[in-house]
This record gives C-alpha cells, sequence and structure tokens, in this order.
C-alpha cells in the first residue's frame, strides 16, 4: 500500500488568467478572483485525469516497505524478540508517480532499530519513463525497514517545467475548457465533454498505479 502527499505546490498555473479571461470571453475584472480560483480547480481536474503533474512540484511518496521477493534469516533480529525474522533482500523496482519525474530529493527508511536512514543515492538508479522507476544498482538490495506504517519514504519533484510555457498545448486547452464549463455552470451540473478527452488523450501515458 502506498500514499502520497504535496509538499511544495506549483508556484503557477499552466493558464494565465488573461489567456483564461480570453477563452471564457469576459473582459472585466469583476470576476478575476473566481476565474483564478477555476484555473487551478482545471488544473488539479486535469492533473487527475492524467494521473501527471503539471507544473513544477514536490510530493512525498510513503510505503509500507522496500519491495521484497526473497530474503535471509536473521539471528540478531529473532533474538531481540521481533516478530520479523524473514529478511527482504529485494532489488525490485519502486514506480514513482505523477510524471514526469523531474529529481529524486530522497529515499528514507525507518530501520529495525527506528531511525530514520537516508539510502545513498549511489546505491539506486533512476530509470525514465512514465511513470519513472528506481532500483538499486547491479549488486545491491533494498535495506530492511523496521515493518511499520510509512516505513520508507520518497521525495520527488515532478512536472513539466517551472511555467505553462513547458505544458502542451493540448492539455492548456483542456483546462480551459473544463474552466469554461465551470465558470457557466456555478451549479456544477455539467460532464466533461469528449473533447476534453481527447485533448489530453495525446499526453495520457496509461493506467499505472
Amino acid at each position: 500500500m502506498q500514499r502520497d502527499a504535496l509538499v511544495i505546490g506549483p508556484s503557477v498555473e499552466p493558464v494565465t488568467l488573461a489567456d483564461a479571461k480570453l477563452w471564457i470571453r469576459q473582459d472585466i475584472a469583476d470576476d478575476d478572483a473566481i476565474v483564478t480560483s477555476l484555473i487551478t480547480a482545471a488544473r488539479r481536474k486535469v492533473e487527475a485525469e492524467l494521473r501527471q503533474s503539471l507544473i513544477t512540484q514536490t510530493w512525498d511518496l510513503f510505503l509500507e516497505g522496500f519491495p521484497s521477493g526473497g530474503g535471509y534469516y536473521d539471528r540478531n533480529v529473532r533474538q531481540s524478540g521481533m516478530s520479523l525474522q524473514w529478511l527482504p533482500t529485494a532489488s525490485t523496482p519502486i514506480y514513482i508517480p505523477r510524471p514526469p519525474l523531474q529529481s529524486i530529493v530522497w529515499v528514507n527508511y525507518v530501520d529495525t532499530s527506528g531511525n530514520t536512514q537516508t539510502v545513498d543515492p549511489s546505491v539506486y538508479r533512476v530509470g525514465s519513463g512514465a511513470p519513472a522507476r528506481i532500483q538499486p544498482n547491479y549488486g545491491n538490495v533494498w535495506p530492511v525497514n523496521r515493518p511499520i506504517i510509512d516505513a520508507v519514504n520518497i521525495r520527488y519533484v515532478s512536472g513539466y517545467g517551472n511555467d505553462g510555457t513547458s505544458v502542451s498545448e493540448n492539455i492548456k486547452t483542456a483546462i480551459k475548457m473544463i474552466l469554461n464549463l465551470c465558470y457557466d455552470n456555478r451549479d456544477g451540473a455539467f460532464e466533461l465533454p469528449t473533447t476534453v478527452q481527447w485533448l489530453l488523450g495525446a499526453d495520457d501515458h496509461g493506467s499505472y498505479a
């Protein structure tokens, strides 16, 4: 089981207020606050649909443990009275959600003594793709973590870039279409049109965890 939490959100939106107002044909400032909030809402909806980060943002990924597959019995752990006796020595990749990945900040874990440790970046490699993966280098394995909730914490940075110029026109158009629907239907009674799904399809990397 895994979960993630936003640490630092995007500093700007992929669609500017001026572009949004042009799209919805609004040339007065009365509704600027409303339009600004709808830009954010539409961007978050698109990110949820694509399972991606658009503008640079920082996330924490929490896992209950490193991937396991094979292992060994440890006499010291057994003698300590801990219920865990079989220690994994796996090198299975960990998938990083919300592509595109920019960087891994750290891989932290709680060791069997209850102390937080950081995996040396030289021990693992980061693979490209959507989603990206991290895996121990050849001859290395993931360390042994204490069997507790959120035992492993991976902080990562993702997104296409620091501003809207890095985001595709298809995605930005989909955001403006969703914004327009929200603006014209304040009661929320609408469904995403097929055109939005078609626009997002070009940047959908497929299904992943």
